[in-house]
């Protein structure tokens, strides 16, 4: 939480020590993030990152929605007319990233 606003990030912390000879991929994904965020309304933002001796944290909006799959399980039933706008929500978020030269692998 920051303590002036009161609003609640996420932090991803890396472990330094399980990622060398790979930090490019570290690096790399701070870049992506730069990049991609703060323009798209269904793609989480970074924040801020910084690093210590052993970690480095990449802090991001607070996705409070929850998975996928547990929301479908809650609902129910799931109605065409739903499926389409998920969908559609969804290939949205990833034309953005290819527009942007991002592309996602699971």
């Amino acid at each position: 939480m920051h303590i002036e606003t009161g609003k609640y990030y996420a932090v991803k912390i890396i472990n330094k020590r399980l990622m060398e000879g790979r930090e490019h991929m570290i690096r790399n994904e701070i870049n992506v993030l730069r990049k991609i965020s703060q323009n798209h309304k269904n793609i989480l933002s970074l924040v801020d990152y910084f690093e210590t001796l052993n970690n480095l944290y990449l802090v991001t909006d607070l996705a409070l929605g929850g998975e996928l799959f547990d929301r479908i399980c809650q609902k129910g039933s799931y109605f065409e007319r739903d499926a389409a706008h998920l969908v559609r929500v969804i290939v949205e978020a990833v034309a953005y990233l290819h527009e942007n030269g991002v592309v996602h692998r699971g």
